[in-house]
């Protein structure tokens, strides 16, 4: 069966599809191929943190990131090892991104806000909400490096 165009099923199979097809054409950042950016242009070198809210074992770490945009194609790729080092999915012209994570297919948002030209922050839960509970958010943020 195909998912319905609303679905969050169609959203899924729509970002990897996207995917798929940003790696096997070579979304690479803005090169003389690609497209034009759809949203905030977030093409190049970023540095920031990655951190776990809500966890009472909180952790933060100092990363630096790449992003590749090929319109609404975006690859994210951080000095992380593991979960968050490579993200891709769409960016969307109000600055809304969803990727997906390569090791896990854990989907990654912009929680708190749209992405801006010089701010990215996505968010993923570390585990499935459950109704009354808090759950903790592991967090990229991300500034232009200077």
């Amino acid at each position: 069966m195909i998912p319905m165009r609303s679905s969050p099923s169609f959203n899924i199979l729509r970002v990897l599809l996207l995917t798929v097809a940003a790696i096997t054409l070579g979304c690479d950042g803005g090169g003389s191929d690609s497209a034009p950016p759809i949203g905030p242009d977030i093409r190049g070198s970023w540095s920031g943190r990655y951190y776990v809210r809500g966890a009472s074992d909180a952790r933060e770490q100092a990363i630096t990131a790449t992003i590749s945009q090929d319109g609404d194609a975006i690859i994210l790729k951080t000095s992380l090892i593991g979960v968050g080092a490579n993200l891709t999915g769409t960016l969307s012209p109000d600055g809304e991104m969803t990727l997906i994570d390569a090791l896990d297919a854990e989907i990654w948002t912009t929680f708190f806000q749209p992405v801006s030209a010089s701010f990215v922050q996505v968010a993923d839960f570390t585990a499935v909400p459950q109704p009354g509970e808090s759950t903790p958010l592991q967090i990229i943020e991300l500034s232009r490096a200077q």
